[in-house]
């Protein structure tokens, strides 16, 4: 599965990243790091460029938690018709429903079997104190249609992916299920206890490992170490190895 089109992967460097709900592992329609108006600007001209619609899809108006609504996850809206015409106050919705779509509705890229309606899922992006996470949530009644083919292996590749790209443009990659979540490595999957926090570190080519520390403050700290032992390994292996 391709995502949108991002810069080359680079850097090689480890990256923080906190259970993106903050503490909860309810999922939740994520506030924009934009006004509204930009992402509904920016919404409009991805799925012109996608050419896909919602049509007969309403499955993020059931998975998501929308508080503004004070709709919890896995429950209908109280203003969709599902299979008929979908939101009732489409013109009127919150904020939060007009700058959210999912992944699979904005880049054409995303193969067809990850259309909500037929996943059972909904991929899309939430950005949670200056971290991206791609975000999959599953329908509670398909619990383990994550861990199925082609959905897995597509999940694991995007994992991958994200963890490659150049600082600016890395993203974790996390699946959430009811109250459980998972984030995901390309060769496994770490499930996730409230508040959880850790770093990603790069060993091995197209292999990661995710470590977990206390606090933020710790993680900061260890990316700084790690950070500066691989700038003396980049100016000096040798000196590096000989010290050992």
């Amino acid at each position: 599965m391709r995502e949108a089109p991002r810069p080359a992967a680079g850097g090689g460097k480890p990256r923080e990243v906190h259970s993106a709900d903050d503490g909860k592992n309810a999922p939740h329609v994520a506030s924009l790091p934009v006004s509204v108006q930009t992402a509904v600007d920016l919404i409009a001209e991805r799925t012109r460029h996608s050419g896909r619609e919602c049509g007969s899809c309403s499955l993020c108006c059931r998975v998501l938690e929308i508080s503004e609504l004070t709709k919890p996850a896995h429950t209908w809206s109280r203003h969709c018709r599902p299979g008929k015409g979908g939101c009732s106050i489409y013109a009127d919705r919150p904020p939060v429903c007009r700058g959210f779509a999912c992944l699979w509705l904005l880049d054409a890229n995303c193969p067809e079997h990850w259309f909500p309606q037929r996943a059972r899922m909904v991929i899309h992006e939430m950005v949670q104190h200056g971290e991206r996470t791609i975000t999959i949530n599953v329908e509670q009644r398909y619990f383990e249609r994550w861990r199925e083919e082609p959905y897995y292996s597509d999940i694991r590749r995007l994992a991958l992916r994200g963890l490659k790209q150049s600082n600016g443009d890395r993203f974790a990659t996390r699946v959430v299920v009811g109250a459980r979540s998972w984030l995901i490595l390309p060769h496994r999957e770490i499930e996730l206890s409230a508040g959880d926090c850790g770093v990603f570190v790069p060993v091995g080519p197209d292999k990661f490992e995710w470590i977990k520390v206390r606090s933020r403050a710790d993680a900061e700290q260890l990316i700084a170490i790690t950070e500066a032992l691989a700038a003396e390994i980049r100016r000096d292996p040798a000196a590096v190895v000989e010290r050992k």
